[in-house]
């Protein structure tokens, strides 16, 4: 049970977002690298970036915010692989009432009902 719920909380995220849709813009989803944009260009204020990067750099971490399908701003190793256990379940759960309250799934969804090679 525990790897359909996995599916299908992957499966709502491409849903929610739109990811392999034609409403992206062109070049928005990354192949090897994501395009970039000023902060300006998507809308966001660098001021209030630069403070949210500084406060995420106290953790030692790394990480990247992307607006509209373009890196708007990135930090310490993107590469590294971190061992995030249980939150992996808030992303997943959130994602999942989004796309409920979106009306883009339901309870009783078959993974493969979004996605036939999941069946």
């Amino acid at each position: 049970m525990g790897r359909r719920h996995a599916v299908l909380a992957l499966i709502l995220l491409a849903s929610c977002f739109g990811l392999g849709s034609s409403a992206e813009p062109p070049g928005a989803w990354p192949g090897h690298s994501w395009d970039r944009a000023e902060p300006s260009a998507v809308g966001m204020d660098t001021a209030l970036l630069v403070k949210a990067r500084e406060y995420a750099l106290k953790g030692r971490g790394s990480g990247v915010i992307v607006r509209h399908g373009r890196l708007v701003m990135a930090w310490g190793d993107l590469k590294r692989r971190y061992d995030l256990k249980s939150t992996t379940k808030s992303i997943g759960v959130t994602a999942l009432g989004l796309a409920i309250g979106d009306g883009k799934v339901g309870l009783d969804d078959a993974a493969g009902k979004r996605h036939p090679t999941f069946a």
